[in-house]
Parts: C-alpha cells; structure tokens; sequence
C-alpha cells in the first residue's frame, strides 16, 4: 500500500532503515513467513513495527512469551493449542498456583504478533501477554538505541557543518575561525594558519612562514 525510507532531512542520506504498509495482514504475515529476503544482493532485516508508545521491552526481540491471568481450568495444553496459531511452541512453563506462565516459541515474530494483537482470550477469561525479557537483554537494548541515537546526532551534526561550509564556500565567505585548529584558521594550526599548519603563515608551518617549520622560515 505504502512505504517510505527514512532520511536526513538535512543531507537526504538514507537513516537505513523504513517502513512499509501492506494492504492486508496476511500479506505482512507472508513477508515474515518469506524471511530472510534479500534486496540489490544484500540482507535486509524485517520486523513488525511496534508503536513507539509502546512499553520498553516491546523494542527488544526475545522468543519468550509471559502470559498473566491463567485461571484453574486452563491446561498448558489449552496454552498450546491456542498459541499455536501464532508460530511453533517449543516449551511451555506454568505456574499454576500464581497465575502466570511462560511459553517459548521458534521465531521471535509470533511473540511480536502475539503481543502487538493482544486481546487474547480462552475459555472466556482474558490474558495479559508481554515479551519476557532479561535485564540482560534489556540493557543490551537500551544500550544499542542509545548507541544509535548517538550515531543519528552525529551524523546530523556532521551534515550540518558540512552543509555551513558548503554554503560558505558558495556565497565566497572565507572558511575561517579566529582560533583554533582547522582549515585556513587565523591563530592555531592547520591548512594555511598564521600560527602553524601546512603552508604559509605568520607563525611557521609546512612550507614557509614567519616563525619556522618544515621548509623555510623565519624562526
């Protein structure tokens, strides 16, 4: 139906990673049965978009499902046989006096299905799911969103002063500071400084200057 890649809206770099919208469900459902997939000769990585309103462990990808609100009468073959339409179920683990249980599966995307539908219900009583998630793991998420927050601000800062000195460059401003190191700067070194740098200046360098450096000089 729909998809887009996501961009800096900056440099119009693409972030690596988008979005798309299937007309049906079951076509999402195909996508994912379908993996890996592979597009101009690469691995591309799917997986159903979570609302990002959504808990923290709903980022994290785990097989493990938690289910709350199991009564008595509710067998772990009643757990089976009804989570089962999600994906393969390859353990189950009840705890029956407290209520609660855990299933594992074969792919992590029945868990992101499961837990994405929710509304679950048997034998008329109605369970709360959620992914079962380490502290382990969620720190390890945690970290890698934050690590690739990082990245996506210094990729904007990046571009950002790219873009200035473009501009500059265009409009015929001299590409300059009063300080520091850097590219044809007054004082510090760098590209053609006054006080050092590669070529001449007032204060040495590469090539000739007032106080000395590689090449000729007058210090």
């Amino acid at each position: 139906e729909d998809c887009v890649i996501m961009k800096y809206p900056d440099s119009g770099k693409s972030k690596g990673f988008g979005f798309v919208v299937f007309e049906e469900s079951r076509a999402l459902d195909q996508c994912q049965a379908d993996r890996p997939h592979r597009i101009d000769g690469r691995t591309v990585d799917t997986k159903r978009s979570t609302p990002q309103s959504s808990k923290p462990e709903a980022m994290v990808q785990t097989k493990r499902l938690f289910v709350a609100g199991i009564r008595d009468d509710i067998s772990e073959e009643d757990l089976q046989d009804y989570f089962s339409e999600f994906g393969n179920v390859t353990s189950a683990d009840l705890k029956k006096p407290r209520g609660f249980g855990f299933l594992e599966f074969e792919d992590h995307d029945a868990v992101d299905k499961i837990c994405l539908l929710g509304g679950h219900s048997i034998k008329g009583f109605r369970l709360d799911t959620k992914k079962a998630v380490s502290k382990e793991e969620m720190a390890a998420s945690q970290n890698k969103e934050a690590n690739r927050n990082r990245r996506d601000m210094r990729q904007e800062f990046d571009n950002a002063k790219r873009m200035k000195m473009e501009n500059e460059w265009n409009s015929g401003m001299p590409m300059q500071s009063n300080s520091g190191g850097g590219y044809n700067n007054m004082y510090g070194g760098g590209y053609s400084g006054n006080q050092g740098g590669y070529g001449s200046g007032n204060n040495g360098g590469y090539g000739g200057g007032n106080n000395g450096g590689y090449g000729g000089g007058n210090n």
